[in-house]
């Protein structure tokens, strides 16, 4: 039996063994999870430097813009009364807005929560013994036989997740100044980025690049102090064999002079010179190194870095982007159809198919016309194979015959 075999029997005993408010074991010994591992940083502070980095804010706006703002539509092969049941909701709910706050919020943060509100909610008590001791917690959760009527947008860091170290979730905890809420699993939706090792969350798109832009704006702030202290180069006055009086008197004349004033001196006793900055100290090579390295790791194409590139470089750059692209297009794809689309299919009798998720990408222009646009769109989740097939046909591309056909060919 393999390591996923054992897990999946493991979780399905555990399924079978805790019943609602009863009192679980954990053992820490047996387990094969491990203990979940907090983020290093406040969550908060990704967010803060979204907010406050123009780098950050760019990188993150670009990539969710080119992901899902172009919106989206169901599809469905033959059951046009569940399409219209998860449209009506979607609209309800403003599903449009709520993907873009939780993408934004998986991409900074590392996850995108929203909460499911149900018809009918209770609170129920959770308890788990975990190494001698007994946690208890009233958490928020569905009622008996409720149904899922709408969702809410919560801000990912105000959320923690306590999990067994098994894996399972036992409760989320939301703190909101000193206000503590708890809710059961089904309540959240987590759409989750790279998580990696035993974290409990996944990874921020700022992770890589987070001390390298808060020195960012640490080295600017020392740079307006340069650029103030040195734009206008300080000048040294020498007096030779002149009184203190007088040399008071000359340092009056030139800090009280105009900006199209000139200085006329009678004497040859005064000298000026110039102190020039030292070129060693000039930073601005090692400044643009720094930012280069930033927008690497943001892995975002800028037009600024796209111009300095060959074109074959800046190609590379674009294809990788709209990998990234097509990457988080189908974590939420799979998020929304999984837990908000089946759901509402099972909850209601009438409704027999599960819409797909596609995503609205015709305002892009495309290079290609004829059987190629036939199969880009597929490629895009706007046509299903069926409507692909039915393109080419029309374009002397040859099928082998279906089993339907082949019955029909034998009558």
């Amino acid at each position: 039996m393999g390591l996923r075999d054992r897990v999946k029997k493991v979780r399905e005993a555990l399924a079978k063994a805790i019943a609602p408010g009863e009192v679980v074991v954990v053992d820490t010994l047996q387990s094969f999870w491990g203990e979940a591992l907090e983020t290093q940083r406040d969550r908060k502070d990704y967010m803060k430097l979204y907010i406050e980095n123009p780098l950050a804010r760019q990188a993150i706006d670009m990539t969710v813009s080119d992901a899902i703002g172009g919106g989206y539509f169901t599809d469905v092969k033959y059951d046009a009364y569940s399409k219209e049941l998860v449209d009506k909701f979607a609209e309800k709910v403003n599903l449009d807005g709520l993907l873009f706050l939780a993408t934004r919020d998986m991409l900074v943060t590392g996850d995108g929560l929203l909460e499911r509100i149900y018809s009918a909610e209770k609170k129920k008590v959770k308890r788990v013994e975990y190494e001698g001791k007994i946690y208890e917690k009233e958490v928020i959760a569905p009622a008996s036989n409720a149904k899922l009527v709408g969702l809410k947008w919560i801000p990912s860091y105000t959320l923690k997740v306590k999990m067994t170290p098994v894996g399972e979730i036992l409760w989320w905890e939301q703190q909101v100044d000193s206000k503590k809420k708890y809710f059961s699993p089904e309540k959240i939706i987590d759409f989750r980025w790279n998580p990696t090792g035993l974290s409990a969350y996944g990874t921020s798109e700022l992770e890589s690049v987070y001390d390298l832009l808060k020195n960012l704006d640490t080295i600017r702030d020392h740079f307006v102090a340069i650029i103030k202290r040195y734009a206008k180069p300080p000048i040294i006055w020498k007096g030779k064999g002149i009184s203190e009086e007088e040399m008071r008197q000359h340092k009056e004349t030139v800090e009280n002079k105009g900006p199209d004033e000139d200085i006329y001196l009678n004497t040859d006793l005064i000298e000026a010179e110039v102190l020039e900055i030292d070129p060693r100290g000039k930073f601005e090579n090692y400044y643009q190194q720094l930012i280069n390295a930033a927008v690497i790791g943001l892995q975002t194409p800028t037009l600024p870095m796209m111009s300095k590139t060959t074109r074959a470089a800046s190609m590379a750059m674009l294809d990788f982007y709209e990998k990234k692209i097509a990457r988080i297009r189908r974590v939420i794809k799979r998020g929304v159809e999984r837990e908000i689309f089946r759901p509402l299919i099972e909850q209601d009798n009438k409704a027999k198919e599960v819409p797909r998720l596609r995503w609205n990408v015709l305002s892009r222009r495309f290079e290609v016309t004829g059987p190629e646009l036939a199969l880009e769109l597929f490629k895009l989740n706007l046509y299903t194979p069926e409507q692909t097939k039915k393109v080419l046909k029309k374009y002397g591309v040859e099928f082998p015959p279906t089993e339907e056909e082949e019955g029909e060919g034998e009558e």
